[in-house]
């Protein structure tokens, strides 16, 4: 009888271990998460802050859009964690910019035919661009279609509409 007990105290004993091992896994994955996390904000802050210095007129667009869709997100009732990373996705939806010369997003006056071009025929590699480049925080991907990239820089017409 003492036998079985003692069989039964070292299951016991075994299995608390193996609870407090997982206790402190996941404690562990938790901190891991949370510091994955501030890195990647640390490294996009400097990414949004390029963005802004190679085309200052729309200067914290990139903060507004990310506002508009926590609020979104908040709405639809989305954890804290997507809500995060949905905010650090909107920070950088327009990172394609960086393939468009500064020359013409910085381009006081109205845009040449060629100019247009560029923007037009390059939303696939630009879109490329991004997926190779960003993570996929809030568990979705932007396909916008191309067509939608010519309002891409704050510009809805085309060459004759300015």
């Amino acid at each position: 009888m003492f036998q079985h007990l003692a069989e039964q105290i070292v299951h016991a004993v075994h299995a608390l271990d193996q609870r407090w091992a997982l206790q402190a896994g996941e404690i562990d994955l938790v901190n891991m998460q949370r510091q994955l996390t501030e890195a990647l904000s640390a490294m996009v802050k400097p990414m949004v802050s390029a963005m802004e210095m190679r085309d200052p007129y729309t200067a914290g667009h990139e903060s507004r859009v990310a506002d508009i869709a926590v609020a979104i997100g908040t709405e639809m009732g989305l954890s804290e964690e997507r809500l995060h990373g949905l905010y650090v996705a909107a920070q950088v939806h327009d990172i394609g910019k960086i393939s468009i010369p500064a020359e013409i997003l910085t381009k006081p006056t109205k845009l040449t035919d060629g100019e247009w071009s560029l923007i037009r025929e390059q939303p696939g590699d630009r879109l490329r661009y991004s997926e190779r480049h960003t993570v996929c925080l809030a568990g979705c991907r932007d396909r916008a279609p191309a067509s939608r990239k010519a309002g891409w820089l704050g510009l809805s017409q085309g060459p004759e509409g300015g």
